[in-house]
């Protein structure tokens, strides 16, 4: 199921607890995962998370990996994108 799926918008609270439940593809902890929820989603997105505000920090999580020349920082990167497209796809 995807996180938009019912809803046009999520809250802060119900994306930090989906990203706490999900396996995290073997790559992050849990602890990582609640993390990324604030990297992600700073505070400028306001309470609720918008499907436009979840492809618009996708988008800025991209063009961060694009800019970076560390190649650990770029892995690292694309494996938090790859996390948060994978709450989104249809299972």
């Amino acid at each position: 199921m995807s996180l938009f799926d019912k809803k046009p918008e999520v809250s802060r609270r119900e994306l930090r607890d989906t990203l706490r439940k999900s396996d995290g593809k073997g790559k992050f902890k849990r602890d990582q995962r609640v993390k990324l929820e604030s990297q992600a989603f700073p505070k400028k997105y306001g309470p609720m998370i918008s499907s436009q505000d979840y492809k618009r920090a996708l988008n800025d999580l991209r063009r961060q990996r694009f800019q970076t020349k560390d190649y650990a920082e770029k892995l690292k990167i694309d494996r938090e994108i790859k996390l948060l497209e994978g709450l989104t796809k249809q299972s």
